[in-house]
């Protein structure tokens, strides 16, 4: 019996998050559950005009669009597992608890360097990552990519 069947990884498309995608895959096809990769950003020059950001969110996007592609071709397709590819702008804790919201999300798996992240950018008082998140978090160390 499958324990999850929605599963969030949130991606900086960092070695590290790359390297941990094959235990992510596991995890997703050991419980037949689909894996929703999300990949947050934001938009934080105030100096910009309005026509350099629109630049500026057009060519984040295209690297996103690029990385979530050689992640399909080298993990996802090889896998074929069930899978959505998020890309959203705003801060990747307020985007994790949307996500986890609205998609039903049973289990985020985050990397140690991402948890690290959240935590230093959380601007909340609490000792907890994401103290407001419904599902239970797992945190994977770094690891070398399997092959």
């Amino acid at each position: 019996m499958a324990l999850f069947k929605k599963i969030l990884y949130p991606t900086d498309f960092s070695d590290s998050s790359i390297n941990l995608l094959s235990y992510v895959l596991e995890l997703s096809r050991l419980n037949n559950a689909e894996l929703i990769i999300l990949y947050a950003y934001r938009l934080n020059d105030p100096a910009e005009d309005q026509k350099s950001i629109i630049l500026l969110k057009k060519e984040i996007e295209k690297r996103a669009q690029d990385s979530f592609g050689k992640i399909e071709n080298d993990f996802l397709n090889p896998s074929k597992i069930n899978y959505t590819l998020l890309t959203e702008i705003g801060f990747m804790n307020d985007r994790i608890n949307s996500t986890v919201e609205t998609q039903h999300v049973d289990l985020l798996v985050l990397s140690r360097e991402l948890k690290s992240y959240l935590k230093t950018t959380d601007q909340s008082k609490s000792d907890e990552i994401l103290p407001d998140l419904t599902c239970p978090i797992l945190i994977l160390p770094p690891c070398k990519r399997l092959t």
